[in-house]
This record gives C-alpha cells, structure tokens and sequence, in this order.
C-alpha cells in the first residue's frame, strides 16, 4: 500500500507495514472499526484503505475511507476518495469542502468556491464554508468582497473568530485601520485565547506601538488565572 500524503511529516504517515494487516477482508474491516473506536485515525485509514481495495464498488467503505482519511490527515488519499464519492452523490457536502480545499492548495480559486457553494446546505452557519469561501476571494484578490462574506456570520458567538480572520484579511490587503478595528475587537472577545492575544500584539508593535503591545501580554497571565 501506497504511503500517505507526501505533505505529512515522515514519521506521521499511516504505512500498510507499520499495521498488522489481515488476509482476510472481514479481519480488516473489524481493526477499522476497532480502530475508529479507539481514535486512531492512522490505522483506521489504514485498514480501511485495505478493504476498500478489495470491494472498491462499495459506497459505504468508500465513505469510512474518506472520513478516516480526512480524520488522519491524509489530504492526498482524502481527495482522491472525494473525487469518487461526488461521481456517486453529488450532494456530498464533506466532500465538496475536501475538493475546494484542493482547489485551493492549486490556487484555483474560482473552482473552490463553486465546491465550497455545495458543501452544506445552511450556508449562513457553516463557519468553515464561510471562511475558506472569504480566504479564496483574498486568493483572487477580492479582499473587500472577502470582508464581507465573513460579516454574514451574524452569530456574536462567532464574532471573535470573525473579526480575528477579519483582521487578518485586511491585513494582507495592507487596510490598516480595518485591520487594527477588527484586531481589536477580536483581542476584546477572546482576551484568553493566545492565538489571538499574540497577533493583537503583534500587529500593534509592527505599527510602533510597543508599550501597547507589551501590556497586552502582561494582562494576559492574570486573565488566565480568573
């Protein structure tokens, strides 16, 4: 069996002789399923990539593999599966989300937003259709139109996690003050998360303003404490 997606670091790639494989098709199918139980993505990819050779027709096994593939983080096999599923049910909305995620790596950005339209059925709350939609439209350097695909999560659960990507966006669009606004009300809604904290900081100091920045890191300890 082939190795798994070149992109994944050596010692992190699902290799058939890394598993106990069966010769049996039913011996295989039951560590996939045991595997799954036990969360581990790797061999369930594995062994089901196994069985699936043996009954490629199956669309059941077609979608474990795609789902534990995806899981595992094996994009090359997670596509291939994707391409297969949508020959078989266009309506696949996960697999619609892998292919404009490969569309996206081949910087083919109107593609990915065409399979990113039918990756879901409730457009206004998947947040990650939402997203890579915006991100594809910086790609083709639309980032006013990407602003404002973002503003369409309404949800204030989500603000923080829009106005963080928000800022970012503009950021790559050299929008300054958007990006400083957006920047900072992301850092006001997740003053705990340090992903956040560091690129509000960060983002202030490229600007110059260094003490600003330092007291965002020095708040942030006694934020973590309460």
């Amino acid at each position: 069996m082939p190795p798994a997606a070149n992109s994944a670091p050596d010692q992190l790639k699902p290799q058939a002789n890394s598993f106990a494989l069966s010769a049996s098709m039913s011996g295989n199918y039951l560590s996939a399923l045991s595997a799954t139980s036990q969360r581990d993505a790797a061999a369930a990819s594995v062994y089901f990539k196994e069985v699936l050779r043996r009954d490629p027709r199956n669309l059941e096994l077609l979608e474990r593999s795609f789902l534990a593939a995806l899981t595992s983080g094996d994009m090359q096999d997670a596509f291939t599966y994707a391409d297969r599923l949508i020959k078989r049910d266009k309506a696949n909305g996960l697999a619609h989300l892998a292919l404009g995620i490969k569309a996206m790596k081949a910087n083919q950005f109107a593609q990915a937003r065409n399979e990113l339209s039918k990756s879901g059925n409730n457009r206004q709350r998947d947040i990650t259709a939402v997203l890579l939609n915006a991100w594809t439209l910086v790609g083709s350097n639309e980032s006013k139109r990407a602003l404002e695909t973002l503003d369409r999560l309404k949800d204030e659960r989500f603000a923080g996690f829009r106005d963080y990507h928000a800022a970012l966006i503009a950021d790559v669009a050299k929008n300054n003050p958007e990006a400083e606004r957006r920047m900072k009300s992301a850092y006001e809604s997740e003053k705990n998360t340090l992903r956040v904290v560091d690129a509000y900081a960060r983002f202030l100091s490229r600007r110059g303003k260094q003490e600003e920045a330092r007291k965002i890191y020095e708040s942030f300890d006694p934020n973590l404490s309460r």
